[in-house]
């Protein structure tokens, strides 16, 4: 008689420790989901709708990439009034979904998107600092002191 009471018992507490960690499971879900929506979400979209965009996909412990940080840095900072530069590591997980909607496939890849987010270029690998102003102007913009031409 206590033996069926013990097991039951013991049924009770697993089914109700599995409730706990279904909870668990769901909420980290949910979480990771909004993090996959908001990531880059500290673009000024203002900003973001009036300029276009060079979206540099890569990792912090990629070589390559490693060598492409610091002129993406000047270009930033040289360029902020032509376009925005974004660099996503796809090696953190709440950047997979935006890894996967670009299709990205090696590192580092560079794409080029117009003011209204469509793709213009895209480049797999490192690519020199003249070589995107370069692309830049290829593409129809202008990079002057005093005019902002953009298509």
């Amino acid at each position: 008689m206590y033996g069926r009471r013990n097991k039951r018992n013991a049924e009770m507490k697993l089914i109700h420790h599995y409730k706990i960690f279904c909870c668990f499971t769901a909420v980290a879900i949910i979480i990771s989901f909004f993090l996959c929506i908001t990531n880059g979400a500290d673009i000024d979209a203002k900003k973001a709708s009036k300029l276009p965009m060079l979206l540099d996909f890569g990792a912090k412990k990629c070589i390559s990439c490693k060598k492409m940080k610091p002129l993406l840095d000047q270009i930033t900072e040289e360029h902020k009034e032509h376009f925005i530069v974004k660099f996503t590591d796809v090696w953190i997980p709440g950047n997979v979904q935006e890894a996967k909607k670009y299709k990205i496939t090696s590192i580092p890849t560079q794409i080029f998107l117009d003011k209204n987010g469509k793709e213009l270029w895209r480049h797999v690998g490192y690519i020199s600092k003249e070589d995107i102003v370069e692309k830049w102007k290829s593409l129809g913009y202008s990079f002057n002191k005093s005019q902002k031409d953009i298509p």
